[in-house]
C-alpha cells in the first residue's frame, strides 16, 4: 500500500463540483480523508495561457492509500475529472469544473512547483496535524463530511 496525497480544485459550481469529486475518490480510496475546503485567489491566467479575469477557486487535501501503481491512480483520478465534464478545451476558457492533482505517492513527491502554493502550505499543515477543526479563516463550506 502507498500513502498518497491529492488536492482538489475547482472555479466552476464550486460546492457541488467538490462534494462530487470527494465522492467518487470515496468510491475509489475508501480510507480517504479530507481537510476543510477553502476559498483561494484565482491561479495567474497566464499559468493556463489566458488573459482573461479567472474566478475564485474552492480548494481542499486528501490523503489516503491505495494499492493502486502511479499509473493507474493517475488514470483513474484523470477518469473522474472527465466524468465531471472537465477538460482541455474548459481550462483554456479558464473553467476549472474540477481538478485533481496527485502531490505525493508514496515517498514520491510530484508536481514539486505546487507544494509552494500559499494554500497547499495551508492546507498540507492542516493535513498532517488535523488543525482544521478550529480554524475560521477565510473558508468555504465545510464539505470534508459530504456523503
Amino acid at each position: 500500500m502507498n500513502e498518497i496525497i491529492l488536492t482538489l480544485g475547482s472555479n466552476k459550481n464550486r460546492q457541488n463540483n467538490i462534494r462530487k469529486a470527494q465522492k467518487l475518490l470515496r468510491n475509489l480510496l475508501p480510507d480517504i480523508a479530507f481537510t476543510k475546503t477553502i476559498k483561494t485567489d484565482a491561479i495567474s491566467a497566464s499559468a493556463i495561457g489566458s488573459n482573461m479575469q479567472l474566478p475564485f477557486f474552492y480548494n481542499c487535501m486528501a490523503k489516503a492509500t491505495t494499492h493502486l501503481s502511479l499509473t493507474a491512480l493517475q488514470r483513474q483520478l484523470k477518469d473522474i475529472e472527465t466524468a465531471m465534464g472537465d477538460s482541455h478545451e474548459s481550462h483554456r476558457k479558464g473553467i476549472i469544473i474540477i481538478d485533481i492533482d496527485l502531490l505525493a505517492y508514496g515517498s514520491q513527491r510530484l508536481k514539486t512547483d505546487d507544494w509552494q502554493r500559499p494554500y497547499i502550505k495551508k492546507l498540507s499543515n492542516r493535513l498532517f496535524t488535523r488543525a482544521d477543526s478550529h480554524s475560521q479563516t477565510t473558508e468555504a463550506p465545510d464539505l470534508s463530511q459530504s456523503q
